[in-house]
């Protein structure tokens, strides 16, 4: 796949209509993907207060916390497709060594000490 000189592989798809234009566009990606993800959180939220309601007396703790991990592997698959689909790349940034990457890479990165004057 070409790409430009920044890097962006998006940059290059050529082709008519409104996907290629979104594809080209940065400001329109990022308007798409803002669109589509808070439309995505309005109704895993939605659906998370129907299921909470519903749950019985004694669940409701259990359902909640399962709800949030569906919601938050939803969003992310929801990420991850957008990403695939108008970038045309894979979101390496939720592979499962991007919080490692961002601590460093050693991870935890000890604090020099002062030396002291005695």
């Amino acid at each position: 796949m070409p790409s430009n000189r920044a890097g962006d592989a998006t940059a290059s798809s050529q082709g008519k209509g409104w996907p290629s234009l979104v594809r080209r566009l940065s400001l329109a990606r990022l308007l798409v993907f803002f669109a589509i993800l808070l439309a995505g959180d309005i109704a895993a939220q939605l659906a998370r207060i129907w299921l909470i309601r519903r749950a019985p007396a004694g669940d409701a703790d259990r359902v909640s916390v399962a709800t949030a991990v569906v919601l938050a592997a939803f969003l992310l698959g929801t990420y991850a497709v957008l990403v695939r689909t108008l970038e045309r790349r894979k979101a390496h940034e939720l592979a499962p060594g991007a919080i490692q990457g961002m601590a460093g890479k050693d991870g935890w990165i000890p604090m020099r000490r002062r030396a002291t004057r005695s």
